[in-house]
């Protein structure tokens, strides 16, 4: 994912009132310190309903954050 598909995520969940939070830098689990874009929210339901309505075809990582989830 691009930090601008990030960002287009994130806006398009905003319009629907929905928090969601855009990472520039997220080094994930065996990252080993390598840091890409990523998106989090509190239901990862929301984020996978966003990717598909803007038409994206991303092959994502994610991750659970205790209160909330992230994709990578």
């Amino acid at each position: 994912m691009t930090l601008t598909q990030a960002r287009a995520i994130q806006q398009y969940l905003k319009d629907q009132g929905i928090v969601a939070t855009v990472h520039k830098e997220y080094s994930g689990r065996g990252m080993y310190g390598r840091t890409v874009p990523a998106i989090s929210c509190a239901l990862v339901g929301h984020l996978w309903r966003a990717i598909g309505a803007l038409g994206y075809d991303l092959d994502l990582s994610q991750d659970n954050m205790g209160i909330g989830h992230i994709l990578y």
